[in-house]
């Protein structure tokens, strides 16, 4: 087996390697439609932004005395502040991911991917 392995070792990585661009497609092709829907879950979100400053109601004036300080809770910025979360992660940063992952299939067209690390059977082989 081994001198099979060593003989057509090329063929070989270039079966995997086919086998991971086809799947690269197939993950591409599964999460396009759903970068889309996320898109269009997110743009009722922009219509009720736009829409707040007319539906707020005028505000009471401030009788009472000053306020020394002001805290929040938690850390704030433009990722906490805004925007619906899904496993701890806005809907945008959810449709980022996704939109990465329809992009695989180009990469490995392009032969923009890089594997990390050793595989399994390499590290054995060290030892």
């Amino acid at each position: 087996m081994s001198r099979y392995i060593t003989g057509h070792s090329d063929e070989l990585l270039q079966m995997v390697a086919q086998a991971k661009a086809d799947k690269a497609r197939e993950v591409a092709e599964l999460a396009a439609p759903l970068v889309q829907a996320l898109h269009g879950y997110q743009l009722p979100d922009a219509d009720m932004r736009a829409l707040q400053p007319y539906t707020r109601q005028p505000a009471q004036e401030n009788t009472g005395e000053p306020q020394d300080s002001v805290s929040f809770i938690g850390p704030l910025s433009t990722q906490t502040a805004f925007g619906e979360k899904i496993a701890g992660q806005t809907v945008g940063q959810v449709e980022a991911i996704v939109a990465e992952l329809v992009s695989l299939a180009a990469r490995y067209e392009q032969g923009d991917v890089t594997v990390v690390g050793p595989v399994p059977d390499e590290d054995e082989g060290a030892a």
